[in-house]
C-alpha cells in the first residue's frame, strides 16, 4: 500500500477559519492521504471541497473532552452524517475510563452504533497519554465491543504525542484487523513510519503536506 493511504489529516483548532480550512483541505487533496477529520461545522464543506479526490471525510464528535451524555453524542454523530461525513470520530469519556467502568464505555458506543446503523464507520477516540497500559487496553476493548470499528490514540490535546508502545499494545489487544490510528504529536515522515510499523493502521498530522515534503 502506497503510504499516503496510510496517512490521514486532523485539522481541529478553535480559531480555524473557513480560508484555513480550504487550505488544509486542499493539502490533504494534493497528497491524496486517506481521509481528514474535520469538526461537524466543516464537514459539509469538507465533503464538497473533497469531492474529486480519493480523500474521505470525518466528523470528530465531542471533541476533546468526550463528557456530553451518550444521546448526545448519537444525536451529533447521525447530524454528522446528515451533512455529510463520511465517517465519525467519537470521544470517548475518559473520566469514565479512569474510574475503570469499561461497561460505560460499551454502553456509550454501543448506542451510537445502534443510532447510525451496522454499516457506518465509527471510531472512538481515548486519550492513550492519559492512561495507563491497563487502561488503555481495557478501554480499548471495551468500544470494539460496543461496536466501534476504529479507535484513535488521541486528540493532540493530551499531555504528550503517542508512543511506540501504546500502538503496539492497542494492536495486541485489538487484534490484526482491527483499524488502530495513531494521532497527536506526529511531525516527520520517520516517526510516521516508526508507528506503521507498531501497528498502527494510519497515522494523522494536521499538515500532511510536511510528511511528504510538499
Amino acid at each position: 500500500m502506497k503510504l499516503e493511504r496510510c496517512v490521514e489529516g486532523t485539522y481541529l483548532y478553535a480559531d480555524a477559519g473557513i480560508s484555513e480550512i480550504r487550505n488544509f483541505l486542499l493539502e490533504a487533496a494534493n497528497c491524496r492521504i486517506a481521509a481528514v477529520s474535520v469538526t461537524p461545522f466543516y464537514a459539509k464543506l469538507s465533503r464538497l471541497l473533497l469531492q474529486e479526490s480519493p480523500v474521505l471525510t470525518y466528523a470528530c464528535i465531542d471533541f476533546p473532552l468526550g463528557q456530553t451524555t451518550p444521546s448526545s453524542k448519537a444525536f451529533a454523530a447521525r447530524e454528522a452524517y446528515r451533512i455529510g461525513a463520511e465517517g465519525v470520530e467519537v470521544m470517548a469519556n475518559i473520566p469514565m475510563i479512569k474510574e475503570h467502568d469499561y461497561d460505560y464505555l460499551r454502553r456509550e458506543f454501543s448506542l451510537i452504533r445502534k443510532t447510525l446503523g451496522p454499516s457506518a464507520e465509527i471510531r472512538a477516540v481515548i486519550e492513550t497519554s492519559l492512561l495507563s497500559p491497563e487502561e488503555i487496553a481495557l478501554s480499548a476493548v471495551a468500544v470494539q465491543e460496543g461496536g466501534a470499528s476504529g479507535i484513535v490514540t488521541g486528540t493532540a490535546y493530551g499531555k504528550k504525542g503517542v508512543k511506540e508502545p501504546e500502538v503496539r499494545l492497542l494492536r495486541k489487544v485489538l487484534g490484526p484487523g482491527f483499524f488502530v490510528k495513531a494521532s497527536g504529536g506526529i511531525r516527520d515522515l520517520s516517526q510516521a513510519k516508526i508507528l506503521l510499523s507498531a501497528g498502527a493502521s494510519a497515522v494523522s498530522t494536521s499538515r500532511p503536506g510536511l510528511l511528504f515534503e510538499l
